[in-house]
């Protein structure tokens, strides 16, 4: 199986991302940020079928570059027919998700997005979270009370592949002790999975993106590619033996 993951940042970078995925026609994406109002746009575009499921809402100006146009999320694009999908939620303070505040970006809601799909006649678990936020790469009190419900779901949950943006670096607790119980598809050698030119905030050195396998799952290739997004995209291909 071919699988991407990508913060797309909203809508600000589609004239970026759809080529790419042309380009290297994968199986399965796992999307961070998108709209629910682009996820039509998406699937005909890509001739693929999505699942989406909102973590906020974005109705007024912000400081995040995002647009005004509704629910936002999280999103999992298959080019066969999903066979099953859920949601996990493991931030959820009240039903209905709130609006996307800068000031405050751990109030909105997190989640485990999960679909089974049929990729050559195998069937694959594949999930994707958009984690909760800490500034400059530091572990939050936030950060360790949702990583103890997430981690009870990957219990019982299993997927194949966990996609995602952690928002937790590579090198500190969080981020390693998933990199200890899968395996870390992003190659070592990669210093940031933050785009150096699009990013709002220039700089940043944080590897906080990845494609989790099960240790199980065979690594073909993997690689990440810049100037999509703000944040590089993650390419695998993986294979069950």
């Amino acid at each position: 199986m071919k699988i991407i993951s990508c913060n797309i940042e909203g809508d600000n970078h589609l004239e970026r991302i759809i080529p790419f995925f042309h380009r290297e026609h994968p199986d399965v994406i796992c999307v961070q940020e998108m709209f629910q109002n682009d996820v039509g746009y998406f699937e005909h575009a890509l001739n693929m079928s999505a699942v989406f499921h909102p973590l906020a809402i974005v109705t007024q100006e912000n400081g995040v570059r995002m647009a005004q146009k509704g629910a936002w999320g999280i999103a999992i694009l298959s080019r066969t027919p999903n066979l099953h999908s859920a949601i996990y939620p493991y931030f959820q303070p009240e039903s209905q998700p709130p609006e996307l505040n800068e000031d405050e970006l751990n109030s909105v809601h997190r989640a485990i997005l999960s679909v089974d799909v049929e990729v050559q006649d195998q069937i694959w678990r594949v999930a994707t979270t958009h984690f909760t936020w800490s500034p400059a790469g530091n572990i939050v009190d936030e950060q360790l009370r949702d990583f103890k419900e997430l981690s009870s779901i990957l219990d019982s949950l299993q997927p194949d592949a966990l996609c995602g943006d952690f928002n937790t670096p590579r090198g500190k607790e969080i981020f390693d002790t998933l990199a200890s119980r899968f395996q870390d598809t992003v190659p070592a050698q990669v210093k940031t999975t933050v785009d150096q030119n699009l990013h709002r905030i220039p700089g940043i050195q944080l590897v906080i993106d990845s494609i989790f396998i099960q240790k199980n799952i065979r690594l073909l290739s993997s690689k990440v590619v810049d100037s999509v997004s703000d944040h590089q995209a993650i390419v695998a291909e993986i294979q069950k033996v």
